[in-house]
């Protein structure tokens, strides 16, 4: 016999986790003039791209999620308009990690990882 409690209060864990990770965001947004904080952010994007690749690698689908979406975060938090190109890609990775097509969202994940390194 299962204990019906434990399960849905570890589903509420996981739920409540993955929301305080998506909602560490930024309250002051970068100055047009603040180039080291929008560089910062940037970076932290990459790190999580890097996480992302991990997390699909361990077969881990909505980690990987989480950390796609934190780092399209960032990218909107640094204000910079030349990464409009670089969401939109990040949010068709996304949708191919959804669609369970791994291989494609990781390369995908890997050439966004690349331009942001730059």
């Amino acid at each position: 016999m299962t204990n019906r409690f434990t399960a849905q209060s570890t589903l509420v864990d996981a739920l409540l986790g993955a929301g305080s990770y998506g909602s560490r965001r930024h309250d002051a947004p970068p100055r047009d003039d603040d180039a080291p904080a929008r560089a910062a952010l940037q970076a932290q994007a990459e790190d999580d791209l890097r996480l992302a690749q991990v997390e699909l690698y361990c077969d881990h689908d909505a980690r990987a999620l989480i950390a796609i979406h934190h780092a399209m975060q960032m990218l909107e938090a640094s204000r910079d308009e030349t990464m409009q190109s670089e969401l939109a890609a990040l949010g068709a990775a996304a949708w191919h990690v959804r669609r369970h097509d791994s291989l494609t969202a990781a390369a995908m994940l890997e050439r966004s990882r690349a331009r942001l390194h730059g």
